[in-house]
């Protein structure tokens, strides 16, 4: 993994191993606990609504309904 335009690799390496020691986590349950922030919300532009990961099933990548 081609590494070198991040900032610090070492909340990579430590996030990849958290992974790597919780197969069982999907992604955003993995940085949520990883991170251990009690939310962790996306917005795709300035403006648009605070999405929750965890209820992103049948959204495009936008965010939006499919």
């Amino acid at each position: 993994m081609e590494t070198q335009n991040i900032r610090s690799r070492g909340p990579l390496t430590s996030f990849i191993r958290y992974c790597v020691t919780h197969p069982e986590e999907r992604f955003w349950q993995s940085l949520l606990n990883w991170s251990k922030y009690r939310f962790i919300f996306l917005q795709c532009d300035e403006g648009d609504e605070l999405l929750d990961p965890f209820m992103w099933e049948g959204r495009r990548h936008d965010g939006k309904e499919s």
